[in-house]
């Protein structure tokens, strides 16, 4: 898609003050994680959540999760929001013609599409396969990578892809996450370039 918006990221400003064009990647300033959805180019957006009342970010997996269609405004809750179709400029990612990504959206609405995982099958998964063709999330891929380096730097042994030490393991190839007592389950760096499509 050749256009004004290739690879835009905006500024994050108030949701009436967006002008977004069809088929553009929507995100929400939620704080630590952000909401995902497509603009439908009228004021609404397609996106992948669960039931009103439970907020995206704070259960890991749900089965009530599906591909709907609201206003921006009403998604956002006050929130600010930005245009973000920033992977238009990645490697293997090239966005649809902006009338197909709508057809791909509408022919989705009210459909339970797997289970939401807030790591591997998350508002922002659905999102980008919707305008690419092709499911990733930078947000978990930032966060599942500062998260083996953090545990990895504050341990003091690192070897082979494992850090041990006195306060946590990381074992990026086996997928366990030990840190202050909190426990990350999950073939890290496998599931990275499985899920996110190696994004570069």
């Amino acid at each position: 898609m050749s256009d004004d918006h290739f690879a835009l990221t905006t500024e994050w400003a108030p949701a009436d003050s967006l002008t977004p064009k069809a088929g553009d990647i929507i995100e929400f300033n939620r704080g630590p994680y952000n909401h995902v959805g497509i603009a439908d180019g009228r004021e609404g957006i397609y996106h992948f959540n669960g039931e009103p009342g439970i907020p995206e970010p704070f259960a890991r997996q749900r089965e009530s999760a599906c591909w709907r269609h609201d206003t921006i405004n009403d998604v956002a809750k006050g929130d600010c929001v930005r245009i973000n179709n920033s992977l238009d400029s990645k490697r293997n990612f090239t966005a649809f013609d902006r009338d197909y990504i709508i057809r791909r959206c509408e022919c989705s609405l009210g459909l339970f599409v797997n289970k939401f995982d807030i790591v591997v099958n998350n508002c922002e998964h659905k999102a980008t396969e919707m305008r690419y063709g092709l499911s990733t999330s930078q947000q978990v891929t930032t966060l599942i990578l500062k998260g083996v380096y953090t545990v990895g730097m504050s341990t003091g042994v690192v070897a082979g892809g494992v850090a041990l030490g006195p306060v946590g393991v990381a074992a990026a190839g086996g997928g366990l996450l030990v840190a202050g007592g909190g426990l990350l389950l999950g073939s890290v760096i496998k599931m990275i370039k499985k899920k996110n499509n190696d994004i570069s």
